[in-house]
C-alpha cells in the first residue's frame, strides 16, 4: 500500500494530519487502533470517501461515511439548515451539504430533509433518506461540506463493499508535536508511507 502524510492543512487545523491511502489496500481497524496508541496523538478519525453521482446536480460529488460524532470534531459544531444528524448505525440516511439541498447559482430547493436521494456506487443506484441539510460552511475542511453527502460509515462500507478507510484524520496534542506525530507515523508505516 501506499500512502502520503499531509501535515499542517491550515483548513484543517494546526494540529491536524491527513493518512491516505492511495493504493488499492486500505487503511483497517488495526490502523486506527495502532495509530491512536502512538505518542502525542489525540484522536483518530475514520473516512470513508467516495466520488459518486446525484440526479440534478452536473458535477461529482463526494460521498462521506463517518460517524456523525466524528463529523462533528472534523467541522467544529454541526449546524443544521433543516432537519437533524444521522443516528450512527448501518441504515440509509444521509445529511446533505447546502449546495446539494439548493442550487449554488439560482438558490432553488433541490433537495429537502424528509426526502430521497439518489447515490451511484459502481454501478447501482442507492436511495438514502435525508435526514438533515447542512447549514452553509464555506471551505472548512479537506472536504467541502457544502458539495458533500455524509452518511453513517458503517452503512457505505456495507453498501461500497469496503472492509477498510481511505483516508484517516489523525490530531496531534499540540501544535508543536505536530512534525513528531508526522515522523512517527512515517516511521510505523516505512515504504507504505
Amino acid at each position: 500500500m501506499q500512502m502520503s502524510l499531509l501535515s499542517n492543512l491550515e483548513k484543517l487545523g494546526p494540529t491536524t494530519i491527513l493518512v491516505i491511502s492511495t493504493g488499492s489496500s486500505p487503511l483497517t481497524d488495526a490502523d486506527i487502533a495502532r495509530i491512536s496508541t502512538l505518542p502525542n496523538v489525540e484522536s483518530v478519525i475514520p473516512t470513508l470517501r467516495a466520488v459518486t453521482k446525484v440526479p440534478g446536480i452536473n458535477q461529482e460529488v463526494t460521498l462521506v461515511g463517518i460517524s456523525s460524532r466524528d463529523l462533528s470534531e472534523i467541522l467544529g459544531e454541526i449546524r443544521l439548515d433543516e432537519g437533524q444528524m444521522y443516528v450512527d448505525a448501518p441504515a440509509p440516511q444521509s445529511v446533505i451539504g447546502h449546495n446539494i439541498a439548493y442550487d449554488p447559482t439560482t438558490g432553488k430547493s433541490l433537495y429537502e430533509a424528509g426526502g430521497l436521494i439518489l447515490v451511484r456506487l459502481g454501478h447501482r443506484s442507492i436511495p438514502l433518506t435525508i435526514v438533515g441539510v447542512l447549514d452553509s460552511y464555506g471551505s472548512v475542511t479537506a472536504v467541502s461540506p457544502d458539495d458533500s453527502i455524509f452518511i453513517p460509515i458503517d452503512f457505505l462500507k456495507k453498501a461500497a463493499h469496503k472492509f477498510g478507510y481511505n483516508i484517516i484524520v489523525v490530531k496531534a496534542t499540540d501544535v508543536k508535536v505536530v512534525d513528531q506525530v508526522t515522523e512517527t507515523l512515517t516511521n510505523v508505516y516505512g515504504g507504505r508511507a
